[in-house]
């Protein structure tokens, strides 16, 4: 009898040892990132759309998707379908595109595809760099009855001739991008609806587009670009308060990122009530930074509009400490030839909405030719200034050169 038990123990101890061995070694899975478009075999021209699959092997989530292309990044995905559109240029050069996936593991999986070349001669073309601006007077009015030769305009401090201008209230292409995070509850979050409403309906949807986007964890594109005036009311009238913290920086390059292809003016008008912080104040909210989101907003030729809520946002410091809220805010907005804000109560909202609206109505369409010709990707100062006296110039601070 006592045999047969210490066999039985033995038995019983050999098959837990091999069970927990097997569970040591046992992969916990992993994510297969497979590229649907392009193929290695395709040449790249204009507008690209890169897709990737993410197969997961395994109990794995997938948090986002990052793209690269020749080693930029060029923006991410963080729900299926994985797609992008890119404008791929016109020099039919190879490009090596890689996708990485961000795992609920903690760990990246990626994928890379290089697509051919085909080697042509061509001459270089003369970009023209459009530069939207507004100008105020000694009394704070917009000044609308200037002519070119009251502007001067310079990039890395050289001088450059104007080919192009115009005073003209241009087709305008727009983002609002509403904060809803658990602090934007009540009053603050229904003046906001109601104040981005007002604005919407001043649009001339007839040629106008706007989209809505929103963010509290992670950013949302409620609706996308479009020309009808009620699904863009209905849009900004459905923004509720989410859980989760506050993803500014996300917010702002999920806007800046739709609007990268479009022609024309385009603008954000960005209202938040806090720093970017995760919900349980530890941690970042966002996947960029203020650095990355600002570079964004230049690449695509965004004029961003800042609107900060709240009695201390202004010196609110960042979640790293850095600048304060309202700094960032500026920054933001100043780089970018825009203007920001700050509404101490929700019953200001509406004049700032206002007030953008003002601003959009009243700039001069600006533009050149570059002397520098050199297709380098370096950033490139500009420098606007307008020979009407005591006159108050808001123009973006520069851009970034073309890179091919």
């Amino acid at each position: 009898m006592r045999r047969s038990l210490s066999i039985a123990i033995l038995a019983l101890v050999t098959a837990f040892s091999a069970a927990f061995a097997r569970s040591e070694t046992a992969p916990a899975g992993r994510l297969e990132v497979r590229w649907v478009s392009p193929t290695p075999s395709e040449v790249l021209e204009g507008l690209t759309s890169l897709e990737v699959e993410v197969i997961p092997h395994g109990p794995l989530g997938t948090f986002k998707v990052d793209f690269y292309v020749d080693g930029k990044r060029i923006g991410w995905r963080d729900d299926p379908p994985y797609r992008l559109d890119w404008d791929a240029g016109k020099s039919l050069r190879s490009r090596k595109i890689r996708a990485v996936a961000y795992g609920s593991d903690g760990n990246t999986y990626e994928a890379s595809v290089t697509t051919q070349e085909i080697r042509v001669d061509y001459r270089t073309e003369v970009s023209v760099v459009n530069v939207f601006a507004t100008v105020r007077d000694y009394t704070g009015s917009y000044a609308g009855n200037l002519t070119v030769d009251q502007f001067r305009l310079f990039e890395d401090g050289v001088e450059q001739r104007l080919t192009h201008f115009a005073y003209e209230n241009l087709p305008l292409h727009v983002a609002f991008v509403l904060d809803v995070s658990l602090t934007m509850s009540g009053d603050r979050l229904a003046t906001a609806r109601e104040a981005a409403e007002r604005f919407a309906r001043s649009l001339d949807f007839s040629r106008d587009r706007a989209m809505v986007i929103t963010f509290a964890g992670k950013p949302r594109e409620v609706m996308p670009l479009s020309n009808s005036r009620e699904a863009i009311l209905t849009a900004i009238r459905s923004a509720k308060e989410e859980p989760g913290g506050t993803a500014l920086y996300d917010g702002l390059v999920l806007a800046v990122e739709a609007l990268r292809l479009i022609d024309g003016r385009k603008a954000v008008i960005l209202l938040t009530d806090g720093r970017d912080e995760s919900g349980d104040g530890f941690r970042a909210g966002s996947f960029h930074t203020f650095e990355e989101a600002l570079q964004q907003a230049h690449q695509s030729n965004v004029i961003v509009y800042t609107i900060g809520l709240g009695k201390n946002i202004a010196s609110q410091m960042d979640f790293h400490g850095v600048r304060t809220v309202g700094a960032l805010l500026t920054s933001f907005a100043e780089e970018t030839g825009g203007n920001a804000f700050f509404a101490t109560r929700p019953r200001q909202l509406r004049r700032a909405y206002e007030t953008v609206a003002a601003a959009l109505r009243h700039q001069y369409n600006i533009g050149y030719s570059s002397t520098n010709s050199r297709h380098d990707g370096t950033w490139r100062e500009i420098r606007l200034l307008s020979t009407l006296e005591d006159s108050v110039v808001t123009a973006r601070k520069g851009y970034y050169a073309p890179s091919e």
